[in-house]
């Protein structure tokens, strides 16, 4: 497996959380009640974008709520499964033109990336 800069990483968590959000599913850690006590926990300071508050509750995975954990567990499978994906279709972009890239090119995303999102949507 490659190495994959931070960078890649935020911009793929974003994709990721994007993911969510274009498939009718709410972003784990901002819209659902699951993590809000958490991230009011962990990460009050943490800047709210590009996978930056999913980034600091998986830095505290062992200590988050059982609920939150299996959110964020279920974010990090779509993570997993779309990277390629991302990087395939959106590898250079961020912010807006990452969300219309991921808009425009979902239905072209591979039957794995598909699947997980579809997994999750049923949670």
């Amino acid at each position: 497996m490659k190495s994959i800069s931070i960078t890649t990483l935020s911009r793929i968590s974003f994709a990721a959380g994007l993911l969510f959000v274009y498939s009718a599913v709410p972003l784990p850690a901002q819209s659902r009640g699951e993590c809000r006590d958490d991230v009011a926990r962990f990460c009050q300071n943490t800047r709210p974008g590009n996978g930056r508050v999913m980034n600091c509750l998986q830095s505290h995975a062992s200590d988050l709520s059982p609920a939150c954990r299996a959110r964020v567990e279920s974010w990090q499978k779509v993570r997993a499964a779309c990277q390629e994906d991302v990087q395939a279709f959106c590898k250079d972009k961020s912010g807006a033109e990452l969300q219309e890239c991921i808009k425009a090119n979902r239905p072209k995303f591979s039957n794995p990336c598909k699947s997980a999102v579809k997994t999750v949507r049923g949670m």
